[in-house]
């Protein structure tokens, strides 16, 4: 898959320059930044002394102050709200080459992302390459990818960890004997990792975790054991990460409360205006700034075709959109 991965990495390398020219880090991305200087010289989490001595001079012109509601701890310690598992990743480039190496990370981490989207897909349709290819390419050179890829956002290892899970599945369902009792530990892990590492980047992102891993755990229909050991896991990943936030934030949620949590109780009109405006909203939604997720919609029809009976209709071109 080298490939696959060397040649986005060479385009977003390319038009870095003019990504971090035409803009300066915004959002969350400084806090993210800042973090990541934190840990890479100061091996802690403490944002006082950074915010203190202008830490943020080092890659952005804007000035960066706490956000309203971040932690504080004893001795007049700031942490951010931002989990710290990306900047964490980040850390020893920054620490090599500033700035510099962080974007690096981010840049390789897209391209991963796209390599890894091509790997999920292979695995499911190995004997359709010219799709193959269609939707690595619209992947990795196409919104919202391709505009990602400079950008300091946890979007993008989070896209890098659901193609590893992705792929993991479609590897359980080609193999019999993976699926029924033998599958292995290797196996077990190359799905389990990703699914804990999107909690970890951002709590939010449980979202994704749990029907992934639902499906994970049904998928592992004759595999008593691991399905039991990826229960565990997931299990123990969510109550460290529980406890590390309760200790160091004060609440398990991080920064949230139990009514954040409470999607049941939206009432089911503001869940559709909601759903309805994440896609079709002219200012924000995802078909009006990012088109490629258009191809959603072709994909959706040939997922369902998929299933039925009449599955020789298929096309093979549109068919691997449906896993991608």
């Amino acid at each position: 898959l080298w490939p696959f991965f060397a040649l986005p990495l060479a385009v977003y390398l390319f038009a870095w320059p003019w990504t971090t020219t035409a803009r300066a880090p915004d959002g969350d991305e400084p806090y993210y930044l800042l973090l990541t200087h934190s840990l890479a010289h100061d091996g802690d989490v403490d944002l006082a002394n950074d915010y203190r001595e202008q830490a943020w001079r080092s890659f952005t012109t804007v000035p960066v102050a706490p956000q309203p509601g971040d932690p504080t701890g004893p001795g007049g310690a700031i942490y951010s709200r931002h989990s710290a598992l990306l900047p964490l990743l980040l850390a020893p480039l920054y620490r090599l080459a500033g700035p510099f190496g962080a974007q690096l990370g981010m840049l390789a981490l897209a391209a991963a992302a796209a390599a890894a989207g091509l790997a999920a897909a292979r695995a499911r349709w190995a004997g359709r390459p010219r799709g193959l290819l269609a939707v690595w390419a619209l992947l990795a050179f196409a919104p919202p990818l391709l505009l990602y890829a400079g950008q300091f956002w946890v979007e993008v290892p989070a896209a890098l960890a659901v193609a590893l899970v992705l792929r993991a599945l479609a590897r359980l369902d080609s193999d019999p004997q993976a699926a029924g009792a033998g599958a292995t530990r290797s196996q077990l892990l190359a799905l389990a990792l990703p699914l804990v590492a999107l909690p970890l980047l951002k709590l939010r992102f449980l979202a994704l975790a749990l029907p992934l891993g639902a499906l994970a755990v049904i998928r592992l229909r004759g595999a008593a054991k691991r399905r039991r050991e990826l229960v565990l896991l997931a299990a123990a990943a969510l109550v460290v990460l529980g406890l590390w936030n309760a200790w160091r934030y004060g609440s398990p949620l991080r920064m949230y409360a139990g009514h954040d949590l409470a999607i049941l109780s939206v009432p089911v009109a503001d869940q559709l205006r909601g759903d309805i405006g994440l896609f079709f909203d002219l200012a924000f939604g995802l078909f009006a700034l990012a088109p490629i997720w258009l191809l959603l919609l072709p994909a959706l029809a040939a997922a369902l075709a998929d299933r039925l009976p009449v599955a020789a209709r298929r096309t093979h071109a549109t068919a691997p959109l449906a896993e991608v």
